[in-house]
């Protein structure tokens, strides 16, 4: 009884671990600048700056190691496959499925992980 309960707060901590490294990955997007080049980035209309594409870059990796990590803990059953696939990753397919992150997809594809790849169902590229 007490090695359930103590897998149950285990799974219980990971997945607020999970919540609060989402919230901490989307920290720089709230401030003004980055805010908007976030949404440039994403919306893929508009050439982006040098600077303003050197941002979008590392906020879509941070955004990308921020899934690989949850993808970690759930393979190593840390965290519920609900959680993941409910919601986690629509939010995460959303965004690297807009039309500037297919455009970071595809420039980065080569160096990023199929596995990762494999659970976001990314076709691009």
């Amino acid at each position: 009884m007490q090695l359930r309960e103590g897998n149950r707060q285990t799974r219980l901590n990971t997945a607020l671990e999970v919540s609060a490294a989402r919230d901490r990955a989307f920290d720089p997007v709230y401030m003004g600048s980055d805010a908007e080049t976030w949404i440039k980035g994403l919306q893929g209309s508009a050439e982006l700056f040098e600077g303003e594409q050197i941002v979008f870059d590392l906020l879509m990796s941070r955004q990308w190691h921020n899934l690989q990590n949850v993808i970690y803990a759930a393979e190593n059953d840390a965290i519920n496959n609900d959680l993941l696939e409910n919601w986690v990753l629509p939010a995460y397919r959303q965004t690297f499925s807009s039309p500037g992150g297919e455009k970071w997809f595809a420039k980065n594809k080569a160096v990023l992980p199929a596995s990762t790849i494999k659970y976001l169902k990314l076709t691009v590229g």
